[in-house]
C-alpha cells in the first residue's frame, strides 16, 4: 500500500478515535488514538523496508527503489532495518552501476548490522563482485574469505566456489571469463 494513503487511513483512524474520545459516544477512543499513534510510529520506523527487501530479492530495481524512497528518515530506522535499508540501497546503486557508492552503502550495513551472518556473508560477497569490477583481486579475496567464514547458506557458498574459480582464471589471464562472470551477476560493463 501507498505511503500516502496508510499515513491519510491512519491519521482518519487517530481522528475517528478523537470524535469519540471528545464526545464520549464510544469509550474506546483513547484507544483509538494510542493504536494510531503506535501504527505511525511503526511505520516511521520500519518504514517499507520489508516490502523493499522482498522486491529486491524479485530483482525489481525500480520498485525496490521507489520502496526504499518511502523511508522518512533513514536515522530514525531501528539499527538492523538500518543496515537492510542501506543494504538494499547499494543493491540498487550496483543495478544502476554506481559502484563507488554501492560500497560505501554495504559497508554502512555491515556497520549497522544485520539478522544473520548469511546477510553479512551476501554482502561480502557482493563487495567482492564489485573488486572484480575494477580488479582489485586482493580485495576480492578478502572479501571472499570474509564469506566463507560466516559460513553461508549452500547457494552463497556454491557463487562464492564460481567466484573463486573466475578470479583464478583472471589471474591466468583469461580476462573474458572474469567479464562473463560480471555480466551474470548483473554488471553494466
Amino acid at each position: 500500500m501507498n505511503r500516502k494513503i496508510r499515513i491519510i487511513l491512519l491519521t482518519t483512524y487517530a481522528l475517528v478515535g478523537m470524535f469519540f474520545f471528545i464526545t464520549k459516544i464510544n469509550t474506546g477512543g483513547m484507544w483509538l488514538i494510542v493504536a494510531a499513534t503506535l501504527i505511525i510510529l511503526a511505520d516511521i520506523k520500519y518504514a517499507s523496508i520489508s516490502a523493499a527487501f522482498r522486491s529486491m530479492k524479485k530483482n525489481d530495481i525500480n520498485k525496490t527503489k521507489k520502496l526504499l524512497n518511502e523511508t522518512y528518515k533513514v536515522e530514525w530506522l531501528s539499527k538492523s532495518f538500518r543496515g537492510y535499508y542501506y543494504m538494499i540501497l547499494a543493491y540498487v546503486q550496483t543495478g544502476e552501476g554506481e559502484l563507488s557508492e554501492a560500497v560505501k552503502s554495504y559497508n554502512n550495513a555491515l556497520k549497522n548490522g544485520l539478522r544473520t551472518a548469511n546477510d553479512e556473508a551476501i554482502i561480502y560477497f557482493q563487495l567482492a563482485v564489485i573488486c572484480m569490477a575494477i580488479n582489485d583481486t586482493e580485495l576480492v579475496k578478502q572479501h571472499l574469505q570474509k564469506a566463507k567464514e560466516l559460513k553461508p547458506k549452500k547457494l552463497l557458498v556454491e557463487k562464492i566456489e564460481e567466484a573463486e574459480k573466475m578470479l583464478k582464471k583472471f589471474e591466468l589471464g583469461n580476462e573474458n571469463m572474469l567479464v562473463q562472470y560480471l555480466k551474470n551477476q548483473g554488471f553494466k560493463l
